[in-house]
């Protein structure tokens, strides 16, 4: 079972032709499988443009709820929307240098 939960909300206003008006939240996933949880992260956009992709899970990230923490503090405070958020959570996984525990599927 994975239990959702909001760490972040961002607000983000309408700029004429750069930026449609959009709150995105910044959850923290966590999947208990056999005895033990795995962390991952999911984006949500309430941004109503159909072309714009909305919501992404990033599950079994790993191991380390701080680490996952970590991530999702990193893409609010950059404004990370979820049309690249999995490119971004790949590269800092991939630049990180994890501990045997950890482990990346994107989904």
């Amino acid at each position: 079972m994975t239990t959702k939960t909001n760490i972040y909300t961002r607000q983000f206003s309408e700029i004429s032709r750069l930026q449609m008006k959009d709150l995105v939240y910044y959850n923290l996933c966590s999947t208990e499988e056999e005895g033990f949880i795995v962390y991952g992260v999911e984006l949500v956009s309430t941004c109503e443009e159909k072309s714009y992709l909305g919501r992404i899970s990033l599950n079994r990230l790993s191991c380390s709820k701080q680490l996952v923490l970590d991530i999702l503090h990193y893409l609010y405070e950059n404004s990370i929307k979820p049309d690249s958020a999995q490119y971004i959570v790949e590269d800092i996984l991939n630049l990180k240098k994890l501990p045997d525990e950890n482990v990346l599927v994107i989904n």
